[in-house]
C-alpha cells in the first residue's frame, strides 16, 4: 500500500476538522470527558498548526485515499507527535506504521511520543513501531498521565526490510 504524508495547507483545514471529529469520537470511547456539543460536534480542533512555524499538520493518504492525519510539534531540541490518527478501515494494514516512519524521517533528531495512560491501543502501537524503528534503542518514561517514548532517529533504517517483517 502506498502511504503518503501531504502537508496540510490552510485550504485543507475543513478536511482536517472533519477528521478531527472521528479522532475525538475514538477518544470518547476511552475517556468520558469527551462530549458532543448541542450541534452534535466535538469541536476543539487545534488551529495553531497553521499559524505557528514550529507546528506541522499533515494529512495521511493510503493509495491516494484520505486515511488520517499527523500533527508534529517541532520544538528544539525535540520533535513531538502532537496528535496521530488513522481511520479504522486503514488500521492493522501498515498505514499507521508507514505514516509514523515518514513523520520521523521528515524531522531528523530527538523525538518524544507521548501517549495517555488510558489509550492502551496507542501505547501498544507506538511501543511496537518505535522499537522496530530504533532497533530497540529508545526510552520509556511513565507517570500518572501516561508514557513518553524518547528516541533519536539517527540509526540507519531500512523501511522495506522492516515492513517485510510485518507483512511477511
Amino acid at each position: 500500500m502506498n502511504i503518503e504524508l501531504r502537508k496540510a495547507s490552510p485550504q485543507d483545514k475543513p478536511i482536517f476538522f472533519n477528521l478531527w471529529e472521528f479522532y475525538i469520537y475514538d477518544f470518547s470511547e476511552m475517556n468520558p470527558i469527551f462530549e458532543v456539543d448541542s450541534s452534535g460536534r466535538f469541536g476543539g480542533a487545534p488551529e495553531n498548526y497553521w499559524e505557528e512555524p514550529d507546528r506541522h499538520p499533515f494529512l495521511i493518504y493510503a493509495n491516494g485515499k484520505l486515511a488520517g492525519f499527523v500533527l508534529i510539534n517541532q520544538t528544539e531540541p525535540i520533535q513531538r507527535i502532537g496528535q496521530f490518527f488513522v481511520m479504522r478501515k486503514y488500521r492493522q494494514k501498515g498505514v499507521g506504521e508507514k505514516a509514523a516512519i515518514r513523520s520521523f524521517e521528515a524531522f531528523p533528531g530527538k523525538w518524544k511520543v507521548g501517549v495517555t495512560s488510558y489509550n492502551r491501543g496507542a501505547i501498544k502501537f507506538w511501543r511496537k513501531i518505535i522499537s522496530r524503528y530504533t532497533q530497540g534503542t529508545f526510552e520509556e518514561q511513565t507517570d500518572d498521565e501516561g508514557i513518553d517514548f524518547l528516541f533519536e532517529n539517527k540509526l540507519p533504517y531500512d523501511e522495506q526490510d522492516q515492513l517485510s517483517k510485518i507483512e511477511g
